[in-house]
C-alpha cells in the first residue's frame, strides 16, 4: 500500500515535470522536422512519404490492431479445447519443433561457414534427443494432468477473464510508474554539479545523478518489479484457490463466476496478500540488483567478476521465481503462509523429487510453442488485413509486428492460467489422491494409469501436509477453499 501510495504521489505532484520534459523533447523532435527541407529529395521520395501518411493509415492500424485482439481472444480461449483433445499430441510436437528448430540452425549456421554457431545447436540436438528418449515414456502422465487442468479451467472460465483484467492494471501500474519516475528525474534533489576538471571553475561543472537521486532510482525499480510481481502472483494464487475448490467441492467451481473463484479472489487479496507481497518482494529484490549489475556491466565498469556476479545472480533468480510459483499454489489451496508454505514445496519435491519438475517441464514447453503458433497466425491475419485495407506497404511490417506481439500476449495469459492450474493439480494430486477419485472419477483414472505405465514400481506416496494455520479443522481445505 505504501508503495502504491508513494508512486501514485509522486505521479501527482511531480507530473507536471514529467508533462514540461516530454513537451521540451516533442518541441526538439518538431524543431529538428521544421529545419528538413523537402526540395533536397528526389520526387520519388517526396511522393512515397505523402503516400504512407494521411487519416487512411490512422484507420487501418486501428482497424488492425481491433482484428488482432479480438482473434488472439478467441484463438487463445479456442486453444484450451485444443489442449483438452490432443493434449499428448501437442506435447510431442513441442519436443520435435525444439529439436527442428534447432537443426535448422544448425543448417543455416554450417552453410555460412559459423563453425561456432554450428557447434552449438549441434549441441542443443544431441542434448534435446537424449532428453526426449528419457522423458517419452511420462507424456501421457503430463498429458493427463494438463486435460485435467484445462477441464478445471474450462467449468470455471472466469479465471481467464480475471487474468485479462491484470492485463489493463499492468498497463495502467506501468504507466502510472514512469510518469512518477520522469517526474521526480527532474527535480532538483536527484541532480548535483560535478567539476569535471577539478579547477574550481563552474563553467566545467558538469550535472549528473546525485548519491541520494541514485537511491532514489533503485527504490523505483524495486517499486516497477515489486508491483508487476505482485499483481502476477495474484492471479497465480487465486487460480490456484479456485482448482483447490474444483478439486475438492466441485459443486462451488462448475461455472464461469463460480463461488469459488469470488473466494479464492477474496482470499487473495485479503487473509493471503501479505505473503503474496512478501514472495514477490524477494524476487523484486533479486530483479533490482539484477538490473543495477547489468546496468554497470553495459557501461564496463567492474570487468569479469561482475558479469560472474550478474549470471550467478540471474541463476538464483530464477531458482528463486521457479520455487515462488509451488510457493503460491500452496498459499492458494490451504491459506498457509508463505513460509510454511516454503517448507511444503520442500515437502513435495522430497516425495516426488524430478518428478514434479519433468512433468511440468513438458507442459511449460508445449504451452510456449502453442503461444507462439498463436501469435504468427494473429501477426499473418494481421499482415493481411492491412493489405485489404490498401495500406503502403513499408507499413506491412509494423502491422504484422503489432500482430505477433498481440497474439503472444494475450495467449501468454491463458497459457499462464494454464500452467498455474497444471502446478496446483500436480501438488493436488501429490497430496490429496482420494478426494479427486471421489469427485473426479474418470479423469482420476486417466491420471492414474498414465502415473502407472510411467513409474509401474513406485507407488503413490502422498506428501505430508502440515497442519492448518487457523487450527481445529482436521482437513486443510475446508478452512480455505
Amino acid at each position: 500500500i505504501i508503495n502504491l501510495v508513494s508512486v501514485g504521489a509522486a505521479a501527482i505532484v511531480f507530473g507536471e515535470e514529467a508533462y514540461n520534459a516530454t513537451q521540451d523533447l516533442a518541441a526538439r523532435k518538431l524543431s529538428d522536422y521544421s529545419s528538413y527541407d523537402p526540395k533536397n529529395d528526389d520526387e520519388e521520395a517526396s511522393s512515397s512519404s505523402s503516400e504512407v501518411g494521411g487519416d487512411s493509415h490512422i484507420f487501418a492500424f486501428v482497424f488492425v490492431i481491433v482484428i488482432s485482439f479480438i482473434l488472439a481472444s478467441v484463438l487463445s480461449i479456442g486453444a484450451l479445447s485444443t489442449m483438452q483433445n490432443h493434449a499428448t499430441t501437442l506435447i510431442q510436437g513441442s519436443l520435435y519443433f525444439a529439436t527442428g528448430i534447432n537443426c535448422i540452425a544448425f543448417v543455416i549456421y554450417a552453410a555460412a561457414g559459423e563453425a561456432y554457431g554450428a557447434f552449438v545447436h549441434a549441441f542443443f540436438v544431441f542434448i534435446l534427443v537424449i532428453y526426449t528418449k528419457a522423458v517419452w515414456h511420462r507424456i501421457p502422465y503430463a498429458a493427463a494432468i494438463l486435460r485435467s487442468s484445462v477441464t478445471a479451467i474450462r467449468s470455471n472460465l472466469g479465471v481467464a477473464f480475471m487474468a485479462f483484467c491484470a492485463l489493463p492494471l499492468q498497463i495502467g501500474w506501468i504507466s502510472m510508474w514512469i510518469v512518477s519516475f520522469m517526474g521526480t528525474l527532474q527535480t532538483d534533489f536527484m541532480k548535483t554539479q560535478v567539476d569535471t576538471n577539478n579547477n574550481g571553475d563552474s563553467g566545467s561543472a558538469e550535472e549528473t545523478i546525485s548519491p541520494l537521486g541514485y537511491m532514489v532510482i533503485m527504490l523505483f525499480i524495486l517499486s516497477l518489479h515489486w508491483t508487476s510481481q505482485v499483481i502476477k502472483n495474484t492471479v497465480h494464487t487465486t487460480v490456484a484457490g479456485v482448482i483447490g475448490t474444483w478439486w475438492f467441492l466441485p459443486e462451488e467451481a462448475s461455472s464461469c463466476c463460480s463461488k469459488g473463484l469470488a473466494d479464492s479472489f477474496a482470499r487473495s487479496m485479503t487473509y493471503s496478500f501479505g505473503s503474496i507481497c512478501f514472495g514477490s518482494l524477494i524476487v523484486a529484490i533479486l530483479e533490482m540488483v539484477r538490473s543495477s549489475l547489468r546496468n554497470a556491466q553495459n557501461n564496463r565498469n567492474g570487468g569479469v567478476l561482475r558479469c560472474i556476479a550478474y549470471c550467478l545472480l540471474t541463476w538464483i533468480e530464477r531458482l528463486v521465481e521457479y520455487f515462488n510459483k509451488w510457493a503460491f499454489v500452496y498459499v492458494g489451496l490451504y491459506g498457509y503462509s508463505y513460509m510454511e508454505a516454503g517448507k511444503n514445496v520442500m515437502t513435495l519435491f522430497r516425495s516426488r523429487g524430478w518428478t514434479t519438475i519433468i512433468s511440468d517441464n513438458l507442459v511449460v514447453r508445449m504451452l510456449s510453442v502453442m503461444s507462439f503458433g498463436i501469435g504468427m497466425i494473429v501477426a499473418l491475419v494481421a499482415t493481411l488485413a492491412g493489405l485489404a485495407t490498401g495500406i503502403h506497404d513499408s507499413l506491412l511490417i509494423p502491422m504484422a509486428i503489432i500482430g505477433l506481439v498481440t497474439g503472444v500476449m494475450f495467449s501468454g495469459i491463458i497459457m499462464n492460467v494454464v500452467l498455474s492450474s497444471v502446478d496446483s493439480i500436480i501438488v493436488l494430486y501429490a497430496e490429496s489422491p482420494a478426494e479427486f477419485q471421489a469427485n473426479h472419477p474418470a479423469l482420476h483414472s486417466e491420471v492414474n494409469s498414465a502415473w502407472v505405465d510411467a513409474w509401474p514400481t513406485v507407488p503413490l506416496a502422498t506428501a505430508s501436509v502440515m497442519e492448518v494455520p487457523n487450527g481445529g479443522n482436521a482437513t486443510p481445505h475446508r478452512s480455505f477453499v
